[in-house]
């Protein structure tokens, strides 16, 4: 079990953003214990058949999962540590989908290296 909670913080460190980025912008950011957390405006081009989590509250949540994570799991703090001294760690709220040219079904966390570009 331990494992898959520093699996998850590698999951969701996206360390520099192309494809699904491209009509979207970053509509809100914040930053906690060293983490930016950026929430991307919706796809403009897209109808989604379910409600989407408004930005501020998906990051309210992130950073209360992140912290509830590390806080609890002494791997998975060290993890963030580690990887916090190799770059940026940002983690991206992308609401509705990332895209059928990046994911096969459905993903509740996805590692996209150059989701961002250079942020």
């Amino acid at each position: 079990m331990r494992r898959l909670f520093g699996a998850t913080l590698i999951v969701f460190a996206l360390l520099a953003v192309p494809a699904a980025a491209a009509k979207r912008t970053i509509a809100l950011t914040q930053e906690d214990n060293g983490v930016s957390f950026f929430a991307m405006s919706e796809d403009p081009s897209k109808t989604y058949d379910t409600s989407l989590l408004p930005g501020g509250e998906a990051l309210r949540r992130l950073i209360v999962a992140l912290d509830r994570l590390t806080s609890k799991s002494p791997i998975s703090k060290r993890s963030l540590n580690r990887l916090k001294k190799t770059g940026k760690v940002v983690l991206v709220y992308l609401p509705g989908d990332i895209g059928s040219d990046r994911s096969d079904g459905l993903s509740l966390a996805a590692f996209l290296p150059d989701f961002l570009g250079d942020v």
